[in-house]
């Protein structure tokens, strides 16, 4: 039976027994009327966690000894079920932890392991996670007609969802590598897929573009991201910025390359 919001808040405010008879100064009427002849709290650290509400077979009334073993009684099961309560705890924080450190090494392997080489560019890359696993995303992929692909994201959030939206993105620009659009178009494309796999609130600001050795040509797309900077060799700075929206905000929006 549901007790009365008032009789719960007075239950729990109970820090020793309480006999149910003629003398008891409060008034449990409706306790007694049941058939309950002593309330015995239990808890630990002056917080009372339950209540037994005692009856009686021979309707006698228990002695002060009946009433301290219930209460010790009580502690003793409380204090159980409370321990069991941390070790399972414990369980299952260390089932997470293993299931992070998992995620993390399956998320290293989607960075690259070392830069590539190369004769006219030296290249260096530091990735350091706030937590196990994280939406921070950068890519450098050598393409098959010499040239090289650079990528880099920001995913919203934290942890695992951000994680998760990041193999997407990453699998996204595996596929793309070798379809032949040009970035505009595959950017587009690419925002098209995380806005279908997202809700309102999750969105990615993206970077990349493609490095010519050769002819020393970048050519990129900036989806929102913190413009990189390139500093040419007559002291100027270049922003790159130009691009359009970031990733997963509207299904349908055209990218300048």
């Amino acid at each position: 039976t549901e007790l009365p919001a008032d009789l719960l808040a007075r239950l729990s405010a109970l820090h020793a027994p309480v006999f149910l008879d003629e003398h008891c100064a409060e008034d449990w009427t409706a306790l007694r009327e049941a058939g309950f002849r002593v309330l015995v709290p239990i808890g630990g650290r002056d917080v009372t966690r339950g209540v037994f509400a005692l009856t009686h077979a021979t309707n006698r009334p228990y002695t002060d000894r009946e009433v301290e073993f219930v209460t010790s009684l009580g502690t003793l099961a409380f204090t159980s079920l409370e321990n069991a309560e941390l070790v399972e705890a414990r369980v299952e924080k260390e089932r997470l932890e293993e299931e992070m450190r998992l995620a993390r090494t399956l998320q290293e392997r989607l960075l690259p392991t070392a830069p590539p080489t190369s004769d006219k560019l030296d290249i260096a890359t530091l990735a350091l996670p706030s937590r196990h696993v994280a939406g921070d995303y950068f890519d450098l992929i050598p393409l098959d007609d010499g040239t090289l692909l650079v990528a880099i994201a920001d995913v919203s959030g934290k942890g695992m969802p951000a994680s998760l939206l990041m193999a997407n993105l990453q699998a996204c620009l595996q596929v793309l590598r070798g379809s032949g659009l040009d970035l505009a178009a595959a950017t587009a494309r690419i925002n098209r897929v995380v806005h279908g796999n997202t809700g309102a609130a999750s969105f990615i600001t993206f970077f990349w573009g493609i490095y010519d050795p050769v002819t020393g040509r970048f050519d990129y797309v900036n989806a929102g991201h913190n413009p990189p900077m390139l500093l040419r060799a007559d002291g100027t700075l270049d922003l790159l910025e130009d691009g359009g929206l970031i990733l997963g905000v509207l299904a349908d929006f055209a990218y300048d390359e």
